[in-house]
Parts: C-alpha cells; sequence; structure tokens
C-alpha cells in the first residue's frame, strides 16, 4: 500500500482530486486558499489566492492541466480563468490561455489569464464552482448562471476555451458535477449535476444533440431529484464524482449522499453520527467503482 503524508499550512475545508489520477491534489483551507501538491514527485506546493476554484484536465496525449477561476477585481462582475502545466518537469508551470466569452470573442489578459465579464444583474458577491469532463468545462456563479466551454489543446503551450452554451438557474448553484448516462458510451450525451437548496437539479443534453458539432448550441432538459422529505430543508455543500455515471454529495448536516441519477440514497458509515464535513472520492481508472475518504 501507498501513502505519503502532506504538510499543510492551515486547517484543510475540502480536497481536490477529480481526473488527478492519484498525481496531484488540491487543498482549500479554511481561509479559502488553496494549494496544489504533487504525489508522485518532489516539487513545490502551488500557492492559490483565496476563492480560487480549481480542477484537474487531463489530455489525450497524457498530460495534465490544472484550471483555476476566481472572481476579477479588474471588474465588477468578471471571472478570471488561468491554466497550469502539472506534470512538467519544472514544478507547476503556467499555461497560456484564451476563452470566448458569453458573446463569443476571444478574450485574454497578458496570455496567462482571460476575463470573461458577467451580465452585472449577478451582482459582485457570488462564489464559483467549475466541473470537468472529457474536453467539456463547466463553470456556475453561485447568483445562478451555468457557462459550458469545450477546452482544446492547442500545440503544447496554449489552452483554448470555445464557448458552447450558457445557462440560467433561478436558485443559489452550490455546486456542479458531470456525469454520463448509464447507458451511453463515455464519448455519449453527457449531464450536469447542480446542487442547490433541497436536492439536485439534472441538466442532461438531449439524445439527437451532437455534442461534437462545432456550430450550434448544446441542448439540455432539467429535472429536479430532491432530498427525501424529511431532509427537504438540507442544501447541498459539495459534489464530487465517483465514477463516469455517479458521485458524492454533502448536505448542510454533513451527511454524505449517494447520486445515480436519478436515485439518491444517503451514505451510512459506522462514524456518520457526526457527519463528514470533509470528504473525498478518487475514481478507479477504467473502472466503475472507487474511494472513499472521511474526515
Amino acid at each position: 500500500m501507498w501513502f505519503q503524508t502532506l504538510k499543510t499550512r492551515h486547517s484543510v475545508r475540502a480536497f481536490s482530486t477529480e481526473n488527478s489520477q492519484g498525481m496531484v491534489v488540491g487543498l482549500e483551507y479554511t481561509d479559502r486558499k488553496t494549494e496544489i501538491h504533487a504525489l508522485k514527485r518532489e516539487t513545490p506546493p502551488l500557492s492559490l489566492e483565496e476563492g480560487v476554484s480549481t480542477a484537474f484536465v487531463t489530455h489525450e496525449n497524457g498530460g495534465m492541466s490544472l484550471l483555476g477561476i476566481s472572481q476579477s477585481g479588474k471588474g465588477k462582475c468578471c471571472v478570471e480563468i488561468r491554466a497550469w502545466d502539472v506534470m512538467s518537469s519544472l514544478g507547476f508551470t503556467a499555461k497560456e490561455i484564451a476563452a470566448q466569452d458569453l458573446q463569443r470573442n476571444v478574450v485574454n489578459d497578458g496570455k496567462f489569464k482571460a476575463v470573461i465579464n458577467l451580465p452585472e444583474a449577478l451582482g459582485t458577491h457570488f462564489t464559483l464552482k467549475i466541473a470537468v469532463l472529457r474536453d467539456f468545462v463547466c463553470v456556475a456563479v453561485s447568483s445562478g448562471l451555468i457557462i459550458l466551454w469545450k477546452y482544446r489543446k492547442v500545440e503544447n503551450l496554449t489552452i483554448s476555451l470555445e464557448l458552447v452554451c450558457v445557462m440560467k438557474s433561478s436558485m443559489t448553484i452550490q455546486d456542479v458535477a458531470f456525469v454520463l448516462n448509464e447507458n451511453t458510451s463515455k464519448k455519449g450525451p453527457l449531464s450536469l449535476v447542480v446542487g442547490e437548496s433541497g436536492g439536485v437539479k439534472l441538466y442532461s443534453a438531449t439524445q439527437h444533440t451532437d455534442i461534437n458539432s462545432e456550430d450550434g448550441d448544446m441542448k439540455f432538459v432539467t429535472s429536479h431529484i430532491p432530498f427525501p422529505s424529511s431532509d427537504i430543508g438540507m442544501t447541498v455543500q459539495d459534489i464530487q464524482c465517483a465514477s463516469p455515471n455517479s458521485c458524492v454529495l454533502s448536505d448542510s448536516s454533513g451527511r454524505l449522499w449517494y447520486l445515480h441519477p436519478s436515485h439518491l440514497q444517503e451514505i451510512v458509515l459506522p462514524s456518520s453520527q457526526a457527519g463528514h464535513g470533509v470528504y473525498a472520492v478518487q475514481e478507479k481508472h477504467g473502472q466503475s467503482e472507487g474511494w472513499l475518504a472521511t474526515v
């Protein structure tokens, strides 16, 4: 059995392991600052500022990048996107990035970040969440906006995010995650799990949508998966993928739930009485099962 001890600078609030393949891990501390640690090689951790939400992106050539999103200080209602190569022998190395904004204009700011202007109606007091599946990147703004991009790696240096669609939510968004429909292949239609008060909302790409199409928006249908009636007052706090077609989520009381659309079931562990505010899920590569670690 292999294990590694990491030296942390603060109490850990959340772990980020999705798509990491056991190579790297993100630690979000209680002061909302984040560190990215390499697990299989000696390299200093990457320290990120307060409020940066992160996701790992794997490439067809075996490479891996880190995407970080945060509220930009350059505008009243902006999102800043950065990227790093996490496999470089030089350590965590900044990558060039360009992204299409909500009007499909390509933007970047000094090569190493893209700043996306958001509708002013969203306000300035919001949090951001990010999810990645295959070559799709979703950014959710807590005040009710979901942005879906398709990422492309240009040569070896630049990541390009091409806008797919924008969706609105009438409720506050707590977290997001991707899942695949169980009866489809890994290249088939995807679904987006959105954590809200009272349960989750499932945005499912319609079967006739060509997800590889260069033209037009993807089309989604929505369905609501509530907590049981006795727990309807709970709010989703965090969502992590357990397999390509399932995920584990936590609620505001610290309980864990297993979501296999469209079934939601509480996870009861021997030590569940006090709840599990901090947990991590790691999928077994190429298998329909994984590991769950709780604190």
